[in-house]
């Protein structure tokens, strides 16, 4: 159990540096310290950035969050310490691919002052609080009971 709950804690900072990376790239831009609107007047680029950053956001939730659920049934079968190690480097490719689309969002919306970046940023956010880590969520997936003692080899 020990071996669990260390885990968990360190994919819980991981999710927290995820969150505390979008907010200080806000404060960055509500602060002065980046400059906000450098697109404007710019259509074309602004087109195609908004375009990519659409297309992006639909891509990448999606495959963060079926993919992920898909690869971790393998894992059940390994020994603990290697299933967690393994679930651990998926759930840090889970948030990395939830990762772009909100920071990248996030710079988008500041840098074209235009709402579809900042709705983007919402829905990757929002994406983002399902996958959020937790001791009973790690042992409902890799099917670990605390009746019985797991294999930790």
């Amino acid at each position: 159990m020990k071996e669990i709950k260390k885990w968990t804690r360190r994919m819980q900072a991981e999710y927290a540096l995820l969150w505390l990376t979008a907010l200080a790239i806000a404060a960055a831009f509500e602060c002065g310290w980046c400059e906000e609107g450098a697109l404007l007047g710019r259509p074309r680029a602004e087109f195609a950035l908004e375009t990519a950053s659409i297309l992006l956001t639909l891509g990448l939730i999606p495959t963060a969050l079926r993919l992920f659920g898909r690869r971790v049934n393998a894992l059940r079968d390994l020994p603990l310490r290697t299933a967690l190690k393994a679930y651990h480097r998926r759930n840090l490719a889970r948030l990395a691919l939830l990762a772009i689309p909100i920071w990248g969002n996030l710079m988008l919306y500041y840098a074209t002052m235009n709402s579809i970046g900042g709705l983007c940023a919402l829905v990757s956010g929002i994406a983002a609080l399902f996958c959020v880590p937790g001791t009973r969520r790690l042992m409902n997936e890799l099917e670990i009971t605390n009746n019985e003692e797991p294999n930790i080899m």
